[in-house]
């Protein structure tokens, strides 16, 4: 009975994380130069996509539209791309793969989709190429956007042999800003990164007297930050090893698995991190077997606190927990005396404070208004004074369910 529940929440658990669709409102234009509305599957892509699902209304069956199909895209929640068609470095930055040369060596050309920071007269996008590398491209009305060039390189200093970086990109927006008044400095000591860029390019355009649009990606972000994620999740879990008085101790349960349920609120940072509380209960019966045969039931309520590390997929969301437990638990024991065969029942419940760490995997998944993260976790509770039962392991799955 025990496989069978663990199969089939292993597979609820798949369906969730692979089996769901997230469509927004958004817009297309088609290569004529007309611009449809309707519904957009967001991938929360990881590198630039080359094709998606769109559909005019809830009913119809998406189309897969390409790169031959339209000229842009664009979310409702502010995420933006354009094709154009580039030419961009594709050598790959892992120090094993870095030649000797800062020049560029190797390249990918074609069209492709890339997302717009910011739009104007001076325009910036970014393309994440298949090896996460992000390349940032500055677009000039009129002309072919032209890659901002950053390139590692081996290179050898006093006879060392060492890691450079060519940063050719700060000379080609010193070249474009050199009727601007002080930029060159803040070119120089400015870094590659959105941020970073956007601040010169927009400075660019104002210097230069060219209109500027800044893209809605930036609205996505704050907003996200601004509103945190509250639900409710539920657990199932299966307690793999536990120490009782000291004593290693093999589970050998007559209960299968255990549940638990709770609340929770997810605090979102800058970045891709966040702060995820749940406060749940659980409840288990197991029996163990030692030098003493051990029945316990027990019940705790916990509070969850952990950093999340969320790390975008093509089709998914998937993210990383690392956190801390404190709680209160409550437990009944009873004892088996093999050569004796009887059996000893402690006549009140125990009451202890515990703590220990909490590791999570698992991804988001939305399902209209509401936003599922199902997760697998690995849980390691022990008692702050080493009683009956000190400490123990499982194994879990939580699915959680945000409004």
């Amino acid at each position: 009975m025990q496989k069978v529940l663990l199969s089939i929440l292993f597979t609820l658990s798949i369906s969730f994380l692979f089996g769901q669709s997230n469509f927004l409102r958004g817009k297309v234009v088609i290569a004529k130069g007309d611009t449809i509305t309707g519904l957009i599957n967001d991938r929360n892509w990881e590198t630039n996509p080359t094709q998606l699902e769109f559909k005019t209304s809830t009913t119809d069956q998406p189309k897969v539209l390409g790169l031959n199909d339209i000229e842009a895209f664009q979310l409702s929640d502010g995420v933006w791309f354009e094709k154009h068609n580039v030419k961009f470095d594709n050598s790959r930055e892992d120090p094993n793969y870095l030649s000797t040369s800062r020049d560029p060596e190797h390249y990918a050309d074609g069209n492709f989709f890339l997302k717009i920071h910011l739009k104007g007269g001076l325009s910036l996008y970014s393309l994440v190429d298949e090896n996460g590398r992000v390349h940032y491209f500055l677009h000039e009305s009129g002309k072919n956007p032209v890659e901002l060039l950053n390139r590692s390189f081996h290179s050898n200093v006093a006879g060392r042999p060492t890691v450079r970086t060519f940063e050719g990109w700060k000379q080609q927006l010193v070249i474009l800003g050199l009727s601007c008044e002080n930029i060159s400095e803040r070119i120089k000591s400015a870094s590659y990164n959105r941020s970073s860029l956007e601040k010169i390019v927009l400075e660019l355009n104002r210097c230069l007297g060219t209109p500027v649009m800044a893209s809605a990606p930036q609205a996505r972000q704050q907003q996200t930050r601004r509103k945190p994620q509250l639900g409710v999740a539920v657990q199932a879990y299966t307690l793999y090893s536990a120490y009782a008085s000291g004593l290693a101790v093999v589970r050998t349960t007559h209960d299968g698995i255990n549940f638990g349920a709770g609340v929770f609120a997810e605090f979102f940072l800058k970045g891709r991190s966040s702060i995820y509380n749940e406060l749940k209960v659980k409840s288990m019966a197991e029996q163990y077997a030692g030098n003493w045969g051990t029945r316990i039931e027990m019940r705790t309520v916990r509070l969850v606190t952990a950093i999340r590390e969320t790390l975008p997929g093509k089709k998914r969301a998937f993210f990383i927990d690392f956190g801390i437990t404190n709680g209160i638990r409550k437990g009944k024991f009873s004892y088996v005396d093999p050569p004796a065969g009887s059996i000893f029942s402690d006549g009140d419940e125990e009451q202890k404070f515990e703590t220990g760490v909490v590791v999570g995997l698992g991804a988001k998944v939305s399902l209209g208004k509401l936003k599922l993260s199902p997760r697998f976790t690995y849980e390691y509770e022990t008692a702050v004074r080493v009683e009956k039962f000190d400490a123990s392991r499982s194994l879990g799955l939580v699915i959680g369910i945000g409004l």
